[in-house]
Protein backbone atom coordinates (compact mmCIF):
# COMPACT_ATOMS: atom_id res chain seq x y z
CA UNK A 1 0.00 0.00 0.00
CA UNK A 2 2.60 2.10 1.19
CA UNK A 3 4.70 1.38 -2.53
CA UNK A 4 1.46 2.79 -4.10
CA UNK A 5 0.92 5.87 -2.43
CA UNK A 6 4.52 6.50 -3.57
CA UNK A 7 4.22 6.15 -6.55
CA UNK A 8 1.62 8.09 -7.00
CA UNK A 9 2.67 11.00 -5.28
CA UNK A 10 6.13 10.65 -7.65
CA UNK A 11 3.12 10.30 -10.79
CA UNK A 12 1.29 13.71 -9.40
CA UNK A 13 5.17 15.40 -8.71
CA UNK A 14 6.41 14.98 -12.16
CA UNK A 15 3.13 14.81 -13.91
CA UNK A 16 2.94 18.55 -13.27
CA UNK A 17 6.22 19.74 -13.63
CA UNK A 18 6.05 17.84 -17.46
CA UNK A 19 2.47 19.67 -18.09
CA UNK A 20 4.23 23.54 -18.99
CA UNK A 21 7.16 21.34 -21.46
CA UNK A 22 3.61 19.11 -23.03
CA UNK A 23 1.47 22.43 -23.16
CA UNK A 24 4.41 23.68 -24.91
CA UNK A 25 5.25 21.19 -27.09
CA UNK A 26 1.89 21.18 -28.22
CA UNK A 27 1.34 24.57 -28.95
CA UNK A 28 4.81 25.09 -30.90
CA UNK A 29 3.41 22.28 -33.29
CA UNK A 30 -0.07 23.36 -33.58
CA UNK A 31 1.68 27.16 -34.64
CA UNK A 32 3.96 25.41 -37.21
CA UNK A 33 1.06 23.05 -38.54
CA UNK A 34 -1.10 25.86 -39.32
CA UNK A 35 2.05 27.88 -40.34
CA UNK A 36 0.68 30.73 -37.63
CA UNK A 37 4.30 31.43 -36.42
CA UNK A 38 6.32 34.11 -38.32
CA UNK A 39 9.61 35.26 -36.99
CA UNK A 40 11.13 38.99 -38.23
CA UNK A 41 13.48 41.32 -36.32
CA UNK A 42 11.75 43.77 -38.82
CA UNK A 43 10.31 45.51 -36.00
CA UNK A 44 13.55 45.74 -34.40
CA UNK A 45 15.73 46.79 -37.25
CA UNK A 46 13.60 48.51 -39.50
CA UNK A 47 11.52 51.40 -37.59
CA UNK A 48 12.87 54.59 -36.54
CA UNK A 49 13.67 54.69 -33.06
CA UNK A 50 13.68 58.50 -31.96
CA UNK A 51 13.50 59.15 -28.27
CA UNK A 52 9.84 60.15 -28.57
CA UNK A 53 8.82 56.20 -29.20
CA UNK A 54 9.93 55.74 -25.88
CA UNK A 55 6.94 58.00 -24.23
CA UNK A 56 5.21 54.61 -24.43
CA UNK A 57 7.40 53.41 -22.02
CA UNK A 58 6.04 55.79 -19.50
CA UNK A 59 1.94 55.11 -18.70
CA UNK A 60 3.64 51.39 -18.61
CA UNK A 61 5.79 52.11 -15.80
CA UNK A 62 3.20 53.95 -14.40
CA UNK A 63 0.96 51.69 -14.66
CA UNK A 64 2.99 48.82 -13.13
CA UNK A 65 2.65 50.83 -10.07
CA UNK A 66 -0.80 51.53 -10.02
CA UNK A 67 -1.23 47.70 -10.50
CA UNK A 68 0.40 46.90 -7.26
CA UNK A 69 -0.92 50.47 -5.73
CA UNK A 70 -4.89 48.27 -6.00
CA UNK A 71 -2.81 44.70 -4.46
CA UNK A 72 -1.87 46.50 -1.79
CA UNK A 73 -5.43 48.63 -1.40
CA UNK A 74 -6.77 45.03 -1.18
CA UNK A 75 -4.00 44.17 1.36
CA UNK A 76 -5.11 46.74 3.34
CA UNK A 77 -8.66 46.05 3.66
CA UNK A 78 -8.21 42.27 3.81
CA UNK A 79 -6.34 42.37 7.05
CA UNK A 80 -8.32 46.14 8.54
CA UNK A 81 -10.33 43.84 10.64
CA UNK A 82 -7.40 42.54 12.45
CA UNK A 83 -4.45 44.62 11.86
CA UNK A 84 -4.46 48.47 10.94
CA UNK A 85 -1.26 49.01 8.38
CA UNK A 86 -0.79 51.81 5.92
CA UNK A 87 -0.45 52.41 2.40
CA UNK A 88 3.18 52.22 2.21
CA UNK A 89 3.68 49.14 4.17
CA UNK A 90 1.05 47.58 2.48
CA UNK A 91 2.75 48.34 -1.11
CA UNK A 92 6.33 47.02 0.70
CA UNK A 93 4.65 43.87 1.67
CA UNK A 94 2.72 43.37 -1.94
CA UNK A 95 6.53 43.82 -2.75
CA UNK A 96 7.95 41.45 -0.99
CA UNK A 97 5.55 38.82 -1.30
CA UNK A 98 6.20 39.33 -4.92
CA UNK A 99 10.08 37.94 -3.97
CA UNK A 100 9.14 35.17 -2.43
CA UNK A 101 6.89 33.90 -5.54
CA UNK A 102 10.01 33.29 -7.17
CA UNK A 103 9.81 29.38 -7.15
CA UNK A 104 6.27 28.44 -6.43
CA UNK A 105 3.96 27.10 -9.32
CA UNK A 106 1.86 30.52 -10.34
CA UNK A 107 3.01 32.72 -7.58
CA UNK A 108 1.27 31.31 -5.06
CA UNK A 109 4.19 31.63 -1.86
CA UNK A 110 3.72 35.52 -2.31
CA UNK A 111 1.74 35.18 1.38
CA UNK A 112 4.96 34.56 2.55
CA UNK A 113 6.38 37.67 1.91
CA UNK A 114 3.33 39.42 2.96
CA UNK A 115 3.16 38.13 6.23
CA UNK A 116 6.20 38.63 7.29
CA UNK A 117 5.71 42.83 7.45
CA UNK A 118 2.62 41.29 10.41
CA UNK A 119 3.07 40.63 14.01
CA UNK A 120 4.03 37.06 14.19
CA UNK A 121 0.46 36.35 15.63
CA UNK A 122 -1.29 37.58 13.20
CA UNK A 123 0.20 35.70 10.45
CA UNK A 124 -1.84 33.00 9.99
CA UNK A 125 -5.06 35.32 9.73
CA UNK A 126 -2.96 37.17 7.33
CA UNK A 127 -2.56 34.10 5.18
CA UNK A 128 -6.11 33.63 4.99
CA UNK A 129 -6.26 37.13 4.06
CA UNK A 130 -3.76 36.39 1.33
CA UNK A 131 -5.98 33.84 -0.25
CA UNK A 132 -8.71 36.11 0.01
CA UNK A 133 -6.97 38.59 -2.44
CA UNK A 134 -5.66 36.15 -4.85
CA UNK A 135 -9.00 34.35 -5.16
CA UNK A 136 -10.89 37.67 -6.11
CA UNK A 137 -7.81 38.65 -8.55
CA UNK A 138 -7.91 34.63 -10.28
CA UNK A 139 -12.34 34.99 -10.44
CA UNK A 140 -11.66 38.31 -12.34
CA UNK A 141 -9.32 36.14 -14.81
CA UNK A 142 -12.29 33.96 -15.20
CA UNK A 143 -15.11 36.24 -16.11
CA UNK A 144 -12.75 38.25 -18.33
CA UNK A 145 -11.42 35.34 -20.00
CA UNK A 146 -15.12 33.67 -20.43
CA UNK A 147 -16.17 36.95 -22.10
CA UNK A 148 -12.75 36.43 -24.17
CA UNK A 149 -13.71 33.05 -24.59
CA UNK A 150 -17.28 33.90 -26.26
CA UNK A 151 -15.97 36.28 -28.82
CA UNK A 152 -12.58 34.25 -30.01
CA UNK A 153 -13.57 30.28 -28.72
CA UNK A 154 -14.51 29.50 -32.50
CA UNK A 155 -10.56 30.44 -33.31
CA UNK A 156 -9.31 27.59 -30.89
CA UNK A 157 -12.59 24.69 -31.46
CA UNK A 158 -14.33 25.25 -34.51
CA UNK A 159 -17.10 22.98 -33.25
CA UNK A 160 -19.97 25.67 -32.58
CA UNK A 161 -21.79 22.84 -30.88
CA UNK A 162 -18.59 22.46 -28.52
CA UNK A 163 -18.17 25.99 -28.29
CA UNK A 164 -21.48 26.36 -26.62
CA UNK A 165 -21.08 23.47 -24.30
CA UNK A 166 -17.90 25.07 -22.65
CA UNK A 167 -19.20 28.38 -22.92
CA UNK A 168 -22.49 27.02 -20.60
CA UNK A 169 -19.84 25.11 -18.30
CA UNK A 170 -17.49 28.37 -17.95
CA UNK A 171 -20.67 30.57 -16.99
CA UNK A 172 -21.84 27.66 -14.72
CA UNK A 173 -17.86 27.56 -13.12
CA UNK A 174 -17.96 31.39 -12.64
CA UNK A 175 -21.37 31.37 -10.58
CA UNK A 176 -19.93 28.31 -8.87
CA UNK A 177 -16.62 29.79 -7.46
CA UNK A 178 -18.51 33.43 -7.03
CA UNK A 179 -20.85 31.60 -4.36
CA UNK A 180 -18.32 30.05 -2.90
CA UNK A 181 -16.54 33.70 -2.99
CA UNK A 182 -19.15 35.50 -1.48
CA UNK A 183 -20.86 32.92 0.71
CA UNK A 184 -20.21 32.80 4.21
CA UNK A 185 -21.44 28.98 4.24
CA UNK A 186 -18.60 27.66 2.53
CA UNK A 187 -16.90 28.03 5.70
CA UNK A 188 -18.68 25.06 7.01
CA UNK A 189 -16.14 23.05 5.66
CA UNK A 190 -13.05 24.73 7.41
CA UNK A 191 -11.86 22.07 10.43
CA UNK A 192 -12.90 23.24 13.69
CA UNK A 193 -9.06 23.72 14.64
CA UNK A 194 -8.60 26.17 11.73
CA UNK A 195 -11.89 28.01 12.40
CA UNK A 196 -10.39 30.63 14.35
CA UNK A 197 -8.40 31.43 12.02
CA UNK A 198 -11.28 32.29 9.58
CA UNK A 199 -12.93 34.37 12.49
CA UNK A 200 -12.00 37.75 10.76
CA UNK A 201 -12.63 36.73 7.04
CA UNK A 202 -13.60 39.91 4.76
CA UNK A 203 -17.58 40.77 5.06
CA UNK A 204 -19.22 40.67 1.83
CA UNK A 205 -19.01 44.45 1.18
CA UNK A 206 -15.69 44.29 1.11
CA UNK A 207 -15.44 40.81 -0.89
CA UNK A 208 -17.44 42.97 -3.38
CA UNK A 209 -14.40 45.92 -3.04
CA UNK A 210 -11.42 43.67 -3.53
CA UNK A 211 -12.78 42.57 -6.43
CA UNK A 212 -13.69 45.70 -8.11
CA UNK A 213 -10.05 46.36 -7.13
CA UNK A 214 -9.09 43.32 -8.66
CA UNK A 215 -10.79 44.48 -11.93
CA UNK A 216 -9.44 47.51 -11.84
CA UNK A 217 -5.82 45.62 -11.57
CA UNK A 218 -6.47 43.97 -14.31
CA UNK A 219 -7.33 46.53 -16.34
CA UNK A 220 -4.06 48.01 -15.62
CA UNK A 221 -1.88 45.25 -16.81
CA UNK A 222 -4.06 44.76 -20.05
CA UNK A 223 -2.97 48.23 -21.06
CA UNK A 224 0.46 47.62 -20.13
CA UNK A 225 0.52 44.76 -22.77
CA UNK A 226 -1.67 47.11 -25.54
CA UNK A 227 1.26 49.86 -24.70
CA UNK A 228 3.61 47.45 -25.38
CA UNK A 229 2.29 46.18 -28.30
CA UNK A 230 2.21 50.34 -29.67
CA UNK A 231 5.49 50.87 -28.76
CA UNK A 232 6.64 47.85 -30.91
CA UNK A 233 5.28 49.59 -34.08
CA UNK A 234 1.74 47.83 -34.37
CA UNK A 235 -0.91 49.97 -34.47
CA UNK A 236 -3.99 48.00 -33.21
CA UNK A 237 -7.49 48.46 -31.82
CA UNK A 238 -7.45 48.10 -28.05
CA UNK A 239 -11.19 46.27 -27.63
CA UNK A 240 -9.34 43.54 -29.84
CA UNK A 241 -6.35 43.38 -28.36
CA UNK A 242 -8.00 43.42 -24.65
CA UNK A 243 -10.62 40.44 -25.78
CA UNK A 244 -6.99 38.24 -26.93
CA UNK A 245 -5.68 39.37 -23.87
CA UNK A 246 -8.49 38.13 -21.62
CA UNK A 247 -7.81 34.22 -23.63
CA UNK A 248 -3.83 34.34 -22.43
CA UNK A 249 -3.94 35.22 -18.56
CA UNK A 250 -7.15 32.59 -18.79
CA UNK A 251 -4.99 30.55 -20.15
CA UNK A 252 -1.85 31.13 -18.36
CA UNK A 253 -3.51 30.93 -14.98
CA UNK A 254 -4.43 27.04 -15.39
CA UNK A 255 -0.39 26.29 -16.17
CA UNK A 256 1.46 25.44 -13.27
CA UNK A 257 4.98 27.12 -13.61
CA UNK A 258 7.09 28.69 -11.42
CA UNK A 259 8.17 32.59 -11.66
CA UNK A 260 11.14 31.68 -13.78
CA UNK A 261 9.50 28.87 -15.18
CA UNK A 262 7.15 31.21 -17.13
CA UNK A 263 9.73 32.44 -19.53
CA UNK A 264 8.76 30.27 -22.80
CA UNK A 265 5.70 29.18 -21.44
CA UNK A 266 3.98 32.05 -21.05
CA UNK A 267 5.12 33.35 -24.03
CA UNK A 268 4.29 30.23 -26.31
CA UNK A 269 0.78 30.66 -24.69
CA UNK A 270 0.62 34.45 -25.96
CA UNK A 271 2.17 33.39 -29.43
CA UNK A 272 -0.93 31.06 -29.71
CA UNK A 273 -3.56 33.43 -28.70
CA UNK A 274 -2.62 35.74 -30.91
CA UNK A 275 -1.26 33.70 -33.80
CA UNK A 276 -4.53 34.70 -35.90
CA UNK A 277 -3.80 38.53 -35.35
CA UNK A 278 -0.15 39.24 -35.32
CA UNK A 279 1.59 36.77 -37.47
CA UNK A 280 5.36 37.98 -35.82
CA UNK A 281 5.64 35.78 -32.94
CA UNK A 282 9.17 37.71 -32.25
CA UNK A 283 6.88 40.95 -31.28
CA UNK A 284 4.39 39.16 -29.05
CA UNK A 285 7.19 37.60 -27.00
CA UNK A 286 8.85 40.67 -26.53
CA UNK A 287 6.01 42.34 -24.98
CA UNK A 288 5.10 39.24 -22.74
CA UNK A 289 9.24 39.47 -21.93
CA UNK A 290 8.87 43.48 -21.48
CA UNK A 291 6.06 42.99 -19.22
CA UNK A 292 7.28 40.02 -16.97
CA UNK A 293 10.36 42.24 -16.26
CA UNK A 294 8.44 45.51 -15.21
CA UNK A 295 5.47 44.08 -13.60
CA UNK A 296 7.68 40.94 -11.60
CA UNK A 297 11.58 41.43 -11.89
CA UNK A 298 12.34 44.73 -10.82
CA UNK A 299 9.04 44.30 -8.11
CA UNK A 300 11.03 41.25 -6.94
CA UNK A 301 13.93 42.73 -6.51
CA UNK A 302 13.20 45.52 -4.71
CA UNK A 303 10.59 43.63 -2.51
CA UNK A 304 13.40 41.39 -1.56
CA UNK A 305 15.14 44.23 -0.20
CA UNK A 306 11.84 45.30 2.14
CA UNK A 307 12.05 41.43 3.12
CA UNK A 308 15.51 41.43 4.56
CA UNK A 309 15.18 44.48 5.80
CA UNK A 310 11.68 43.77 7.55
CA UNK A 311 13.11 40.09 8.69
CA UNK A 312 16.70 41.62 10.14
CA UNK A 313 14.62 44.62 12.25
CA UNK A 314 12.03 41.92 13.95
CA UNK A 315 15.22 39.74 14.24
CA UNK A 316 14.16 36.28 12.58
Amino acid sequence: MHSILKFKNLAIKYGLKALPLIILGGIVFDLFRRDKIGMSFDFLMGQNWEPARFLWLLPVIGLMFLNWAFEAFKWQMLVKPFYKIGFSKAFRSIWSGVSTALSTPNRMGDFIGKIVHLPEYHRKKGMVSSFYGSYSQWLITLVMGWIGWLYFGDQIIGNSTLKFGLSIIGIVLILFFSYLFLSTGSLKIVPQKWKHYFADTPDKRTKITIVLLSFLRYLAFATQFYLLIRFLGLELGYTTVFLKITLFYLLTSFVPVTFWGEIGIKESIAVWVFSGLIYNSLIIIAVTLLLWLINLVIPAIAGNYFLLKTVSAKGE
